[in-house]
């Protein structure tokens, strides 16, 4: 996924700080961008004073995943926001006001997400045998692994 969460809002009932479980059964790999204004400005459906993009997306990689079994991941991509991944950009979703200028060029960050998420397929499907080699580009903030 990108930019989504496991997080579960107050509205619906549940307790400040709920972190909804992941499948554990498959690979996995969660993405964020570190200017994501739509995740940082729904922080408070959660609980969270101050929004910070990547905080519950590494929280449901740390504590909604239950597996260690080393195939599931997290990306984080530098300047990339919200809706960096779509080309042309989409205001269908009456969010897109809420969303953080993305700093880099776009068409490499979309290249970014791209790359993170073919090596992942090539890695959950055997064909490729790490993620390491993402973290050489420069966009990537980090990859953690589970």
């Amino acid at each position: 996924s990108y930019g989504a969460h496991t997080a579960a809002a107050k509205l619906l009932g549940y307790e400040e700080d709920t972190i909804l479980p992941l499948p554990d059964s498959v690979p996995l790999l969660l993405m964020a961008g570190t200017r994501d204004g739509v995740i940082a400005g729904s922080a408070h459906r959660y609980g969270d004073k101050e929004g910070d993009p990547l905080q519950r997306i590494q929280d449901s990689f740390d504590n909604g995943i239950q597996s260690s079994r080393g195939d599931c991941f997290l990306v984080e991509i530098n300047g990339a926001n919200h809706f960096s991944f779509a080309d042309p950009h989409d205001e269908s979703t009456g969010r897109g006001f809420l969303d953080w200028e993305q700093t880099g060029d776009a068409a490499e960050i979309r290249e970014c997400i791209a790359n993170s998420l073919l090596t992942f397929l090539d890695v959950a499907t055997g064909r490729g045998d790490n993620m390491d080699n993402l973290a050489n580009n420069t966009l990537v903030a980090s990859v953690r692994r589970r």
